[in-house]
């Protein structure tokens, strides 16, 4: 096994919904080359074993997804504006495309995140995600004292894998709350936007 660092790949995340398929024409480019292809990425996908991909959170949940028949994977950094774009969808029609991947076969991990009633947003959010056609009732609630809207990330996701096609019981969701657990776990709302990011990683051995 390779362990040296240089198989190790993160995208230069910029909350788009943008995916990059680490393949040997990429592996083939030099550092700063790759560098390039990563900028403004915030999904990887690959079928090439002893590659780790990974992206940093601080509250946005970090999605892998697994193919259990080709044998490919993905991360997913999905942010409120990741997630709008539908950035995991995108992410498997990506794998559909250039793996031939079905989504009933595979699976999916949510990880650590912001929970909802930690994460107050204002009406604009609603507004995005309820003209993108998202089940806005189920995903945001009014907080009884503030009656600011509380939204839930994780669940935008977990709703969004099975519009993909993915089975519901072959989806793990995590109930750690970054915001929550910041003693273990970076939170940007927390903490502030300088605080530490969570690596989260994927290989295919």
């Amino acid at each position: 096994m390779d362990n040296s660092p240089d198989r190790l790949y993160f995208p230069r995340q910029t909350h788009s919904d943008h995916v990059l398929n680490l393949n040997d024409d990429f592996l083939k480019l030099s550092s700063m080359e790759q560098l390039q292809q990563l900028e403004g990425v915030d999904a990887l996908i690959t079928n090439k074993s002893q590659i780790c991909i990974g992206v940093f959170t601080a509250d946005c949940v970090p999605i892998f997804l697994y193919d259990t028949h080709e044998q490919a994977i993905g991360i997913v950094h999905a942010g409120w504006r990741g997630t709008v774009a539908q950035i995991v969808n995108k992410t498997i029609l990506f794998m559909q495309e250039m793996f031939n991947s079905n989504p009933g076969h595979l699976v999916a991990a949510l990880g650590p995140c912001i929970s909802q009633k930690n994460y107050d947003v204002g009406d604009e959010l609603y507004d995005a995600f309820h003209k993108a056609y998202f089940p806005v009732q189920q995903l945001f609630a009014r907080h009884s004292l503030t009656s600011k809207w509380h939204f839930d990330l994780r669940e935008a996701n977990r709703w969004l894998l099975m519009e993909a096609g993915v089975p519901d019981q072959q989806i793990e969701v995590t109930d750690i709350c970054t915001f929550d657990q910041s003693d273990m776990y970076f939170s940007a709302r927390k903490s502030g936007i300088q605080s530490g990011r969570i690596a989260s990683c994927i290989m295919l051995k």
